[in-house]
């Protein structure tokens, strides 16, 4: 009898045991899942993210500001892309010939080189921007970078007189050969503008380029 008892506690810690260790095994396992889980997510979250968005380096003339009405102006942005993505660019115009609404020039466009052909309805202050982005990000509607420059265009060209009229009185010229001209004295120059090419305000470390631009008559 004692030898039956100590058998059947026997088998009873055993049985006690093996359902421990099975419910040990399917916590271990499910950990396990889960941990597998929340890896594969969060390393299909890093890859995702691991694509970088371009950055528009400059958005450049080859003409300073301002110029005259029917000056052909070729606009170029630079950007950069670390992932070396196609960029896409689409180039943008406010100013008196848009009636100071915002006019998308070129749509998406692998170029990045924008040529305006002013004339006098540009005469005034108009902004130009280019959008970037490389299919990776934001949608068609929408940029990645973008950069606003503004650039002026005079009415016509500026032409003045070199030889100042005299208007000292004096006798009428005679018979014979006219007197020299006056010599035009030398004047200062002028400055006609004085413009950065980044917009403000920009964050800290930004390298801002300033363009002068004058005249000396």
């Amino acid at each position: 009898m004692d030898f039956n008892l100590f058998e059947l506690g026997t088998w009873n810690r055993l049985k006690r045991w093996s359902r421990e260790a099975a419910m040990f095994s399917c916590v271990s396992i499910s950990r396990t899942i889960a941990l597998l889980l929340f890896l594969g997510l969060f390393m299909s979250a890093s890859a995702a993210g691991a694509n970088e968005a371009p950055v528009v380096e400059g958005l450049i003339s080859d003409a300073i500001s301002p110029q005259p009405a029917s000056t052909v102006i070729v606009w170029t942005a630079t950007t950069t892309d670390l992932d070396g993505d196609t960029i896409y660019y689409r180039f943008w115009l406010k100013g008196p010939s848009t009636k100071g609404a915002w006019n998308d020039m070129t749509g998406w466009t692998t170029n990045n080189v924008w040529t305006w052909s002013t004339s006098d309805a540009d005469a005034g202050v108009s902004q130009i921007s280019v959008w970037i982005r490389d299919g990776n990000h934001e949608p068609e509607d929408k940029w990645d970078d973008y950069e606003i420059v503004e650039y002026t265009i005079r009415k016509g060209d500026r032409h003045e007189s070199k030889t100042p009229v005299d208007h000292r009185p004096g006798p009428k010229p005679g018979p014979g050969p006219r007197p020299s001209p006056l010599v035009d004295p030398n004047r200062p120059p002028v400055i006609d503008s004085l413009a950065p090419d980044r917009a403000s305000p920009q964050m800290t470390g930004t390298t801002v380029r300033w363009n002068a631009a004058a005249h000396d008559d």
